[in-house]
């Protein structure tokens, strides 16, 4: 993830093992994920995806209120799948919160890792059902 505070736009990637996101969009949503050999999504596969991410990863304002994200694309990696996303927000904002439950609801041990590239650095903050959060300042 990538903030730029100064211009108001974060930019990120949410990469997931193909296998474990696969069974768990067939299993929520009756959508046999297939990405082998094409460059383009169906239409009922990027809603499947896009409304799971949608729930599961969000950026919020400092008071609760939900930025929406811009679809970008996706590509594989190895045994991965890459989904791409770019959000704005009001460049006054000293902060964001990140909602992470990304598989949670399928893994009881899953842990999901953010890591941040800011103008002060980069920093990096796990996920799991007893942390769901995180206040990230500018």
């Amino acid at each position: 993830m990538e903030i730029q505070a100064d211009s108001g736009f974060v930019d990120y990637s949410i990469r997931l093992f193909y296998e474990d996101f696969q069974s768990l969009i067939n299993y929520s949503y009756n959508t046999q994920l297939d990405f082998s050999g094409r460059n383009r999504l169906t239409t009922k596969e990027q809603e499947a995806i896009l409304d799971y991410l949608g729930k599961s990863f969000q950026i919020l304002t400092e008071d609760e209120m939900l930025l929406m994200a811009e679809f970008k694309g996706w590509k594989m990696e190895d045994q991965s799948v890459s989904f791409l996303f770019r959000t704005s927000f009001d460049p006054g904002l000293n902060g964001i919160q990140i909602k992470n439950i990304i598989l949670l609801d399928i893994f009881n041990d899953q842990t999901n890792l953010v890591i941040i590239q800011g103008k002060e650095g980069q920093n990096g903050w796990e996920f799991s059902k007893r942390k769901t959060s995180q206040h990230v300042i500018f």
